[in-house]
């Protein structure tokens, strides 16, 4: 009934509208505003619906977008539809599509918009639909490519990755892209904080070959349910595809360069998103086998013996337990956990009710959130250094084995 009075009650009449714009501009305004007030109302008083209702009120508030795009109105627009999104999000974490609706509503961030489409391909539930509206990043239209330089690398960078195409143009790119992050990282200072765990998911993405079904690491980390054993084992592969060592490379060399700015905050974002996904890999001795002669482990002991240097307060880093908040304090998960939440590879990082009684618009950043960022990948260098493969924790310091300096 839900679905019946969207789509012959709402939708359809919309679709009218919209057709004959300009003319039924007001028209359409009028009605959108009718709907949305109906669609809040059955949200309040139907609750057993709650999820349908989200989804609707977020489409709803693009339409809103889509009518007052050139005025102030429309941000308005923008800003009801992504909390809208983000609340279904909330309830349904593993639901691609939604993520799908806030990349569109990212607009002209293209960092933010990378990072929800390679997100929405590499959850639980992935919408794999949205492969061909991403090319609507990655070739923009004439009134869109408004990209900084590094941006535009970073865009390059995935573009050829994700259409394994034109990948004479990799290595400039590549280069282009790491000559400027360091400059550009200081420039920015706190807003890399939120840049730093979207670059980072975006590279880890981009080693699982953007969530497709038949990529090697995707079938190590979350092995598909194969109720045809014959054709199952003709999708998938046994090893990385031919793009991976580009794919792993260049997201090593970014981990690299951020890893050596260790006396600077704004790093620890990306650094945790990313060690999260080395720690799962170094469960999975099929897959790490194709990270670890690549991985700077030297760099990252210097790094955890930088930031255990600087904590300034007794980490909890030798029990198995995942460190919650600080001081007993009531758990609240950081920025970057909301985004790494669902994805493949942090699927058993998170206790079960890590997420319970949290919101997604608390995700404010906190001055306590720096020294849990701190607590976490000391924790997680531990957990790593437990597998005694790579890293060595004794003796209060984190060195290397012998083979990986």
């Amino acid at each position: 009934m839900a679905g019946r009075l969207w789509k012959h009650g709402i939708y359809s009449f919309l679709e009218i509208l919209r057709v004959r714009r300009p003319g039924s501009h007001e028209h359409m305004l009028t009605f959108i505003h009718q709907a949305y007030t109906l669609l809040e109302l059955l949200y309040e008083s139907v609750p057993m619906l709650e999820d349908i209702w989200l989804n609707f009120l977020g489409d709803i508030s693009r339409y809103g977008m889509f009518v007052d795009e050139n005025s102030d109105d429309g941000n308005i627009w923008i800003g009801v539809s992504r909390q809208w999104y983000s609340l279904a999000s909330e309830k349904s974490p593993s639901a691609g599509h939604l993520y799908h609706h806030l990349a569109i509503l990212a607009r002209s961030d293209a960092i933010q918009k990378l990072y929800l489409y390679a997100k929405l391909l590499c959850v639980a539930l992935p919408f794999t639909e949205t492969r061909k509206n991403i090319w609507t990043l990655f070739y923009p239209g004439p009134c869109e490519r408004r990209l900084s330089w590094i941006d535009a690398a970073f865009i390059c960078v995935h573009r050829i990755l994700f259409s394994k195409k034109a990948e004479d143009l990799f290595y400039q790119a590549s280069t282009d892209y790491l000559a400027l992050l360091d400059p550009y990282i200081s420039t920015v200072t706190k807003e890399w904080r939120t840049i730093g765990y979207q670059t980072a998911i975006a590279l880890c993405c981009s080693m699982l070959d953007y969530g497709e079904e038949s990529n090697f690491f995707i079938n190590q980390i979350a092995p598909r349910q194969k109720e045809d054993t014959s054709d199952s084992t003709s999708k998938s592969t046994s090893s990385p595809n031919e793009l991976f060592p580009k794919a792993r490379d260049f997201a090593i060399d970014v981990y690299q360069l951020v890893a050596s700015r260790v006396e600077d905050p704004n790093t620890l974002s990306f650094l945790h998103t990313f060690l999260v996904f080395v720690w799962r890999l170094s469960k999975l001795p099929a897959a790490i086998v194709h990270l670890e002669r690549k991985f700077p482990w030297e760099i990252t002991a210097d790094m955890l013996n930088s930031i255990l240097g600087s904590c300034g307060f007794e980490a909890r880093m030798d029990s198995e337990e995942f460190p919650g908040a600080l001081r007993n304090d009531t758990p609240r998960p950081l920025p970057e956990d909301f985004a790494l939440r669902s994805l493949v590879f942090a699927d058993k990082y998170f206790p079960s009710a890590w997420f319970e009684n949290c919101k997604l618009e608390e995700q404010i950043e906190l001055a306590s959130m720096d020294g849990q960022r701190r607590e976490r990948l000391l924790w997680l260098g531990c957990r790593i250094a437990s597998t005694k493969q790579w890293l060595i924790w004794k003796n209060g310091q984190f060195t290397v084995q012998r083979g990986y300096i």
